[in-house]
């Protein structure tokens, strides 16, 4: 109280007005860097760290993992090839021919005249357009005079290739021996009547070859041959 009966009072701090009120007296933070004092900010937030960058890889791995997927897909093709017993090898030529069976090409077996064929056009020699030949990748035609016996000699990639003609011949009989031999006739009403005989071979060495002889025959004349002269003109080729 002053000496004129009034009440005086001293100023208070935060200190004096009790628990729960915030204190009045603290200093005021600092700005934020960059900031002019006495304008508002948005608080300040210190810088965040950088998210860690994906692990690089080199090209070497990837041309590792291209050259281990292809060796995986030779090894798979492979195996199939093994699995389904497919026997092909680089497809016979020409000069394959004449080597192995050189009785027949290129100079033809008696007297014949032989033609090198690389197209799997139609053949003269067999006389017929009714034969699936498949794919035989060349050829030796040879044929004579309209009335002589003719043949080809055909080769194919494989010996599969070879199976798969002969299951699609006519109806034919068959014998069995140094080869095996399929033969067939047209019509007995036909002029000239046309006998067939397709030769094929049971060793590696010639397994990839076909031939395939004619002979025309007039009934009751000479022109031609019948079917026993035939078999016995067929069984005289040099096969070697």
């Amino acid at each position: 109280m002053t000496e004129n009966g009034e009440w005086w009072s001293t100023p208070r701090d935060a200190t004096h007005l009790g628990p729960g009120f915030p204190p009045t007296d603290l200093p005021s933070p600092d700005p934020a860097p960059g900031s002019s004092p006495g304008v508002a900010h948005p608080p300040y937030l210190p810088p965040q760290p950088y998210a860690p960058r994906p692990r690089y890889q080199s090209r070497r791995s990837g041309w590792l993992v291209g050259a281990l997927c292809t060796l995986s897909a030779i090894a798979v093709f492979a195996a199939i090839a093994i699995w389904t017993g497919d026997d092909s090898a680089p497809a016979a030529t020409a000069p394959d021919i004449a080597t192995v069976l050189p009785g027949l090409a290129p100079n033809g077996y008696a007297g014949l005249s032989c033609t090198h064929r690389t197209s799997r056009g139609p053949l003269t020699a067999p006389n017929t357009d009714n034969l699936q030949l498949g794919d035989w990748t060349e050829a030796w035609d040879c044929a004579g005079l309209p009335e002589q016996p003719g043949y080809a000699v055909l080769a194919y990639p494989a010996k599969s290739d070879v199976r798969g003609v002969i299951s699609r011949l006519p109806q034919n009989t068959n014998a069995f021996g140094r080869y095996d031999a399929y033969t067939w006739h047209s019509s007995p009403y036909d002029t000239p009547q046309r006998s067939w005989k397709a030769i094929v071979f049971t060793d590696d060495r010639r397994s990839r070859f076909l031939v395939l002889a004619q002979t025309p025959y007039w009934q009751g004349t000479s022109k031609g041959m019948s079917t026993s002269a035939f078999d016995t003109w067929c069984a005289a080729m040099p096969f070697g």
